[in-house]
């Protein structure tokens, strides 16, 4: 954490799209966010997956996943809206080796998109 805030610090950005954040959503270092003027829109899970953005403006609309009531999906896609402009943040499944059972659901998981 303290590399991501060292780099807000000195580039202060926008928005910040992070993937991987591996954390329960009321583990999520929100407060941290918040105290540098972000808004933080979030979705996890412990240990596995989890993406945020935390932006500079609070989107007018919020979705985690694919929007088909795939629970499993949603702590790796969220989609925020803003004014002009939208953000979709995504940590992609790893897919290993072409053939194998975990290439194939990440070129599903691609279509999906």
């Amino acid at each position: 954490m303290p590399v991501i805030l060292d780099w807000i610090e000195k580039e202060s950005p926008d928005i910040l799209c992070m993937q991987e954040t591996k954390v329960q959503d009321e583990e999520f270092p929100k407060d941290t966010f918040v105290e540098k003027g972000y808004y933080c829109t979030y979705k996890g899970q412990k240990s596995y997956n989890g993406v945020a953005i935390i932006s500079r403006e609070i989107p007018s609309r919020v979705e985690s996943g694919f929007g088909d009531n795939d629970e499993k999906e949603s702590t790796r896609i969220i989609t925020a809206c803003f004014h002009n402009f939208v953000v979709v943040d995504t940590y992609i499944p790893q897919g290993r080796e072409p053939g194998s059972e975990q290439f194939v659901y990440k070129l599903a998981w691609f279509d999906r998109l």
